[in-house]
């Protein structure tokens, strides 16, 4: 452990890993993110007990991812303060607070590049071809999807087949069409959903009735609503 400031900093020592959820918080919030890990590595730099993040897309989604990543992944104590002008999380340093050996920005970047294969994919829905020879390359239907650039991951399996890995299910089902009216061998396509993902998704959703919503009352003249909710990790 190394010292910072006025507190130690642990750091996580196991095998780095996100659920999908968060994966896809990664890749449609990308900017905030580096915010919030920025924010986060500086508190540890610099001693801070506490920091506030500013959340002003007051969103269920990212409500729940942010819940997931600060309280599991940096054991953080959190509270969420909603209904005001500026609605934010103030985040607390714990004695069981650490930071990750991998951030999750990092972890996205790995799974585009094909580097990390987690056991449930962060996608939507996945093309699967078949009857492809060895002459048709992922390059060739690169170009077939190049008005999809930014939607999809391609793999090549070690058995050789080719996927294209899409966020969302609604962008998948377009560019099938897309390919079945290329005339090549990759017209020869299925998709399938990523059952295992929803499944996933639909647990997370159900442990977001976990947190702890308190309302705080105003003056006589006017009450002001303010959610606070506190989580701490549990180990």
């Amino acid at each position: 452990m190394k010292r910072f400031g006025g507190f130690l900093q642990k750091v996580e020592t196991k095998k780095p890993y996100y659920p999908p959820m968060l994966v896809r918080f990664a890749k449609n919030n990308w900017n905030f993110l580096i915010k919030v890990e920025n924010k986060l590595e500086n508190m540890v730099k610099e001693g801070q007990e506490m920091t506030d993040i500013s959340i002003s897309d007051n969103t269920t989604q990212r409500k729940q991812a942010l819940y997931q990543l600060l309280s599991r992944t940096y054991c953080l104590e959190l509270q969420f303060f909603l209904h005001v002008k500026n609605p934010s999380i103030v985040v607390r340093w714990t004695k069981d607070s650490k930071l990750p050996t991998m951030k999750l920005s990092e972890y996205l970047k790995d799974i585009e590049t094909g580097k990390i294969r987690p056991d449930i994919l962060p996608f939507e829905a996945t093309i699967k071809f078949y009857n492809l020879s060895i002459n048709d390359t992922t390059e060739e239907l690169a170009r077939i999807l190049k008005e999809f650039q930014e939607e999809y991951y391609l793999e090549r399996t070690e058995n050789k087949q080719i996927m294209a890995h899409f966020w969302k299910k609604d962008v998948a089902e377009i560019a099938l069409r897309v390919i079945k009216k290329s005339m090549t061998n990759f017209s020869s396509a299925v998709l399938e959903e990523n059952l295992d993902l929803k499944a996933e998704e639909d647990k997370m959703a159900a442990a977001e009735a976990e947190l702890k919503i308190t309302k705080e009352q105003g003056n006589d003249e006017e009450t002001k609503e303010s959610d606070s909710i506190f989580a701490a990790f549990n180990k």
